[in-house]
Parts: structure tokens; sequence; C-alpha cells
């Protein structure tokens, strides 16, 4: 195989790979529509500690896992890495968008501009480290094939 063709088997066909990004989705709804005004609700206990600050900031890495499981439920729709990511970032920064306009109608919840940019580039960091990550894969497995064609050549 030459180093620049795509390494299927680096590509994931399981359809956990569609599933896990929509029931992260739904963790992540479920999460923002519990009510700020009940005191004691389980979101004062998980949260106890926590300042305003840092809790916008976790926005980030949340949404960096969601563009990730996109990343790999996207090969069943993009054939390359650039479609892949778009896709994912373009899905994860949309969902981050929608969540951010849903709290807005959550009792006690708010929604903010800064919440939206802060998923976005949670989802941006995600897919970045997903195609670093897959570049490294794929040049791994490119090295190991032209290796055993050399040997066998």
């Amino acid at each position: 195989m030459p180093s620049n063709a795509l390494n299927k088997d680096l590509i994931p066909t399981s359809p956990v790979a569609l599933l896990l990004p929509i029931a992260y989705m739904a963790v992540i709804f479920w999460t923002s529509s519990v009510s700020d005004t009940n005191p004691g609700n389980w979101s004062d206990d998980m949260y106890a500690g926590i300042g305003q600050e840092l809790q916008n900031l976790l926005h980030f890495p949340i949404y960096s896992v969601l563009a990730v499981l996109w990343c790999r439920a996207g090969w069943r729709w993009f054939p390359n890495i650039a479609g892949v990511v778009i896709f994912a970032w373009l899905t994860a920064s949309g969902y981050g968008a929608l969540d951010e306009w849903h709290q807005s109608f959550v009792p006690g919840r708010f929604s903010s501009l800064n919440d939206v940019v802060t998923n976005m580039m949670g989802a941006a960091a995600g897919v970045l480290a997903y195609g670093l990550w897959f570049r490294h894969l794929h040049n791994a497995a490119s090295a190991v094939n032209d290796s055993r064609s050399g040997l066998e050549g």
C-alpha cells in the first residue's frame, strides 16, 4: 500500500462509533436541563466547591470529547480526514450553540456567547487532537506496510 493511501484498518466501522456521540449529547442535554432554582438538587452536589469560572471552563473538555466522538463517527459519511474533522467540528460546535440556546429556557440557567465560544474552542481542540492522533497512526501503519513490502520485493 502506498504511504499516502488511507489505511482502512484505522477507520471505526462499528455502529457504536455512531451511538457514542449521540449518547454523550443526550447526557449533555440532560445535565444542562437541570434547573439551578431547586436547592439541594444533584447539580449543587456535583458542582459544590467549583467556582463559576471553572464551571464555564468545563465546557472546553466536554466539547473536545464530543468532537473526538464525532470524528470517529464521521468516517461513515466522509472518505478523508479533512471531511471528518470539519464535520465533527461543525457538529460539536453547532450542538454547543444549540445547547446554550436550550439553557436559556431552563429556569435558573443562562446562556452566554462566552460559553458558545468555549464550546467551539473545545471542539477545535478535539478535532486537532484526533487529526494528529490519526496522522500518527496512519504514518506508523504506512511505515510498517512499506517495510513489509520492502521485505517481499
